[in-house]
C-alpha cells in the first residue's frame, strides 16, 4: 500500500489528512527508527501509543490531541 493511499484509507475514518500528517511527524520525532515501511506495522503503532500517553500525561497537549488519531490509525492496521 502506498502512503498516498495509506491516507486516502484512513481520510475515510479519519476526515482531514492533516492531524494525520501531524501524528506521523509527532511519531518519528519519538522514534527516528519509523520509517516508510515500518510506519504500517501495528506494533510500531502500540509503542507509539505508549510514548504518546506517557507525553500526554506529562501535559503536553500536542500529544494529547493525537491520542484519539493514534487509536484510529492502529484500530485500521490491525484489522488489516
Amino acid at each position: 500500500m502506498s502512503w498516498l493511499l495509506f491516507k486516502l484509507f484512513l481520510k475515510k475514518k479519519m476526515g482531514p489528512t492533516a492531524i494525520l500528517q501531524q501524528m506521523v511527524v509527532w511519531a518519528t520525532k519519538s522514534d527516528p527508527s519509523i520509517t516508510n515501511q515500518t510506519i504500517y506495522d501495528p506494533e510500531v503503532w502500540d509503542r507509539i501509543g505508549v510514548r504518546l500517553w506517557g507525553a500526554a500525561t506529562k501535559g503536553d497537549k500536542t500529544a494529547f490531541g493525537l491520542l484519539q488519531t493514534r487509536r484510529n490509525v492502529f484500530e485500521c492496521l490491525r484489522s488489516q
